[in-house]
């Protein structure tokens, strides 16, 4: 009876760890840039054919990797930093930029 319990729990321990190790290698997806832009424009309630986006990179803020994403609409500029693995907006920003001002748009962003 004694090595019948140990046995169980060892087979527990086997499960539990087999367990953590799963959820340990699924929890390494990322969000491809795209989504993470969706994210950002979801919060917003604004569509891709209604902004222009000049930023979206991966970065490291605070020890977490992150997206930097920026967009511009109506003359409001965005800015989101989006945690590359979950999801969640860590920062969002919204600035009432006169970014119709700039008559030559090659001139304000550089896209070398």
């Amino acid at each position: 009876m004694k090595n019948m319990k140990k046995a169980v729990a060892t087979m527990l321990v086997v499960v539990i760890m087999a367990c953590g190790c799963a959820a340990a290698c699924a929890g390494n997806e990322v969000l491809t840039p795209e989504e993470a832009k969706t994210i950002a424009l979801n919060h917003t309630g604004l569509t891709a054919d209604q902004v222009i986006f000049t930023k979206c990179h991966e970065d490291r803020d605070d020890g977490r990797m992150i997206y930097e994403i920026e967009f511009f609409a109506n003359g409001v500029e965005y800015d989101f930093d989006i945690d590359i693995r979950t999801g969640w907006i860590c920062e969002a920003d919204r600035d009432y930029d006169s970014f119709d001002q700039y008559d030559d748009f090659d001139d304000f962003f550089d896209f070398d």
